[in-house]
């Protein structure tokens, strides 16, 4: 939802979370994207969901097992 997706960027302190790019939403012309870690789109656990720009999210769209991993160990905090 609408909501959760918000409440995700908020505690994403509305910073892409991959390590080096970091850009926040305010430099960008659209939201920041939420993206399921384990690319399940049912799960809605927000543990699994993590706050990416446009460019970042297209690149976990290849090699999954390699972001998955990436997920589990390097996000920001």
């Amino acid at each position: 939802t609408d909501n959760l997706k918000e409440s995700i960027r908020i505690r994403d302190n509305y910073t892409c979370q991959i390590e080096g790019c970091g850009i926040h939403q305010d430099e960008l012309d659209r939201k920041l994207d939420i993206h399921h870690k384990d690319y399940n789109k049912e799960n809605l656990n927000p543990d699994n969901l993590i706050t990416l720009c446009k460019c970042c999210h297209t690149k976990t769209n290849f090699n999954r097992n390699y972001w998955i991993n990436y997920f589990n160990k390097y996000v920001l905090e």
